[in-house]
């Protein structure tokens, strides 16, 4: 069996789950390859990008970037156009009415010729990672570039922003009709499948997952937290995890005597905001920004952290989290966690049993919390098996992706 995976951008240092997915299924034997439309970057600092190779089994379907100002790449795009129109699929593409945000924005028209000619042997199945790249797969099958199975699977962003929604509606209903499977990574954003119109019998849950075999529980633990507590945050900086409520939560923290150190890993447009916000409450001491980590420096963080504090919240826009995979690894490795009642995190975390979870956009509950196990008010040692195993249960990406091939097997045969 052939399987394609239909990517927007590849690699992205965020979307470890991506790469640990396409080495799943090279592991089971698939016959694997990847397209993605545009050049990620950063692949070097996760481990099984290397290791597996995958640059030589990625091909590009456009020489952007998205660090090219917006003007430059509709110029590309403008210049593929015109150089495919005279092919027939490249002038269907351009049906504005039918194929929407996809062609108004000339990315679907830019790839039509491309597409036709690295998929004349078409594969078994493809699947896309997100909604919004899964309707140019669907359009591409549509204009009959691609004659192959689809799998979308839906994360959460794609069907929470409202300006999303509202541009690729019609694109999604056109999506759930062509595609053979639908895969959202929670029963929260099943719901929401089911409201935009999907049908029951397409929609399957697939969650992400972390692989056990590198989370191991971490070498060192403060068992009583009486000198110092240890937090750590990783993930994109952006506005729905909430990472300004978990700074002004120090400052409280703070003012209740207790001694900490916060490091922040990762990049995005939020950084310098949260910057001056550390600036603002005077906790330069106390909160350290690291940019973006390689998977073995985070897993190095970690393993010198007590608790892993991740507040997400629904942005201004509607954007919301799937089940963010970085809790997942701090639970793998016991790490105690705190987060809110936000979207599907409450299928991974039960308040007071694995971990934490509190109101959202509530900094004085953060730091309420983090007073009580700095205090040792719960059995945090019985809270960290019980992460840990609910984790190896069920989000072990390897289980999950052998379940996942068989799902993907299944439609082919």
């Amino acid at each position: 069996m052939k399987v394609v995976f239909f990517l927007r951008q590849f690699p992205v240092p965020s979307e470890t789950f991506v790469v640990n997915q396409i080495a799943d299924f090279i592991d089971g034997g698939v016959d694997v390859e990847i397209v993605s439309i545009i050049r990620g970057g950063l692949g070097a600092g996760h481990k099984k990008y290397s290791l597996y190779g995958m640059d030589d089994y990625t091909t590009y379907l456009t020489d952007e970037s998205l660090s090219q100002k917006k003007y430059i790449r509709l110029w590309k795009r403008l210049k593929s156009v015109c150089a495919g129109i005279f092919n027939l699929k490249t002038a269907k593409s351009l049906n504005f009415f039918k194929y929407g945000i996809d062609s108004i924005s000339l990315l679907l028209p830019s790839i039509t010729k491309r597409a036709n000619n690295i998929f004349q042997s078409p594969p078994d199945v493809i699947i896309c990672h997100f909604g919004t790249t899964a309707t140019i797969a669907a359009n591409l099958i549509d204009l009959g570039v691609i004659d192959s199975k689809l799998i979308a699977i839906f994360h959460g962003y794609e069907i929470s922003v409202d300006n999303i929604i509202k541009r690729y509606k019609n694109q999604y209903r056109r999506l759930f009709r062509i595609s053979s499977s639908i895969c959202p990574i929670s029963n929260y954003w099943k719901e929401k499948l089911l409201e935009l119109g999907c049908v029951a019998d397409k929609i399957s849950i697939f969650r992400m997952g972390v692989d056990l075999n590198y989370y191991n529980a971490s070498i060192k633990r403060n068992e009583d937290y009486k000198s110092l507590i240890s937090i750590a945050s990783v993930a994109r900086l952006v506005p729905k995890k909430g990472l300004k409520y978990s700074i002004r939560a120090m400052s409280m923290l703070r003012s209740l005597g207790v001694a900490f150190k916060y490091d922040i890993v990762g990049e995005g447009p939020e950084k310098e905001r949260l910057i001056e916000e550390v600036n603002r409450l005077n906790l330069n001491k106390h909160i350290h920004f690291h940019g973006h980590l390689s998977s073995d420096a985070v897993n190095n963080l970690l393993n010198e952290t007590d608790v892993f504090l991740l507040p997400s919240v629904m942005a201004p826009n509607g954007d919301k989290e799937g089940i963010p995979v970085s809790l997942m690894e701090a639970m793998a490795k016991g790490i105690i966690v705190v987060s809110t009642f936000h979207s599907g995190i409450p299928e991974l975390i039960e308040n007071e049993v694995s971990g934490f979870l509190v109101e959202e956009k509530n900094e004085r509950m953060i730091a309420n919390v983090l007073n009580d196990i700095f205090n040792n008010k719960y059995d945090l040692g019985k809270m960290s098996k019980n992460a840990r195993y609910v984790v190896r249960n069920s989000f072990d990406s390897k289980e999950i992706s052998k379940s996942f091939i068989a799902h993907v097997v299944g439609l082919n045969s």
